[in-house]
């Protein structure tokens, strides 16, 4: 229980130090990558491998 008590004071000071998306942020950063896809016919996948034009190669989107 300590390290439980321990852990929720570290996620209350985290809270407190930084402002953190929510997840009205998230819908909306869904959202308007979808309207992005929709409005310039891209592929997610081209998009994740960072192949969004033959000009401009980016790195590929990762999970970190």
């Amino acid at each position: 229980m300590n390290t439980y008590s321990k852990l929720k004071e570290l996620v209350e000071e985290i809270k407190e130090k930084y402002t953190l998306p929510s997840n009205d942020d998230y819908k909306g950063s869904i959202e308007a990558i979808h309207r992005l896809e929709d409005t310039y016919l891209l592929d997610p996948f081209e998009i994740a491998k960072g192949t969004l034009s033959q000009k401009h190669v980016s790195r590929p989107l990762n999970g970190r």
